[in-house]
């Protein structure tokens, strides 16, 4: 008994050591808890100077075009920052147009485009149309849809008629421009025959 008594106590101390050192992780996962998840970054992970994007349809034709002298890609949403942006549409059976904004920010692989600060829209004229100039601080375009429009004051400017309203709607493939809560309007005679207007 002699012999295995040293055995035994070192058995003894030993499971002790295992008994403390299990309580003390234990301890420690419970008083510091260890991030499970790493915070996403958002900053940007790619970045361009001056650029230019193309978009083609179904036959392989351009049909929109943006151009901007930076590029900031944001991986936490997809996001492109763009500055400087100018947008083109040129589709075969619509008017030319091009908005151009301080800045802008595209979601949705492009699909969905803000201009922000001094936003411009300049559509060329067409053989029964004159040319159309909306002005806004924001600009919400739609390029597959060919669709621009706001929720913040507009102002429409075509021939020598001005509209002025709080938000605007233009369509450039049926060509139909709204303009809501009209706040000031000066339409021209000769304007008349022309205009696709619609005041709400």
């Amino acid at each position: 008994m002699k012999d295995r008594l040293p055995a035994i106590i070192a058995c003894i101390i030993l499971l002790g050591l295992v008994a403390i050192t299990w309580w003390a992780a234990d301890y420690a996962d419970r008083a510091f808890p260890v991030e499970t998840q790493v915070a996403e970054s958002r900053e940007p992970d790619a970045w361009s100077g001056s650029f230019t994007m193309l978009q083609a349809d179904a036959d392989a034709l351009p049909v929109t075009r943006l151009d901007g002298s930076e590029m900031r890609h944001y991986p936490h949403n997809g996001a492109y920052e763009i500055s400087k942006p100018q947008l083109i549409s040129q589709r075969p059976d619509s008017p030319r147009v091009i908005a151009s904004s301080n800045t802008a920010w595209a979601y949705n692989n492009v699909s969905l485009i803000h201009m922000l600060g001094k936003g411009h829209v300049h559509r060329f004229p067409t053989a029964d149309s004159k040319a159309l100039d909306i002005t806004s601080e924001k600009l919400i375009v739609h390029p597959d849809e060919d669709i621009i429009e706001t929720d913040e004051p507009a102002i429409v400017i075509q021939g020598d008629s001005r509209l002025v309203g709080e938000g605007m709607k233009y369509n450039n493939n049926t060509r139909k421009l709204e303009v809501y809560a009209n706040s000031g309007v000066r339409i021209a005679p000769k304007d008349m025959p022309n205009s696709n207007s619609n005041s709400n």
